[in-house]
């Protein structure tokens, strides 16, 4: 388990810098640099789904599809721990994974 920092205070899963889910999916495959990169798992609504997960975790499993990243290990993210930020926040294609790096 990674441990995870999450700095997208639009994300209804994040409670204090923290996620409030047990695993979460990154992406893009063809990711070249962090800003290519995506939390597939954002979700900018309160709904049912949002609040089952309300415990926030030191570590997340983080399923990853960034096949070019360094940490990525059979679709695996084993960095020991990531941060993911945001540049607007509003939608999921505007979070990055902000510990990215090229070496996959």
């Amino acid at each position: 388990m990674t441990g995870l920092i999450c700095s997208v205070k639009e994300c209804a899963f994040n409670e204090k810098h923290l996620c409030c889910r047990q695993e979460i999916n990154v992406g893009k495959e063809n990711a070249l640099k962090e800003r290519d990169t995506m939390c597939q798992s954002f979700n900018n609504e309160l709904n049912e789904n949002a609040t089952i997960f309300r415990m926030p975790s030191l570590a997340t499993k983080i399923n990853c599809d960034a096949v070019n990243c360094a940490h990525n290990k059979e679709r695996i993210c084993r960095a020991e721990n990531i941060e993911i930020g945001d540049a607007s926040s509003d939608s999921v294609v505007s979070t990055k994974c902000e510990s990215f790096t090229l070496g996959g």
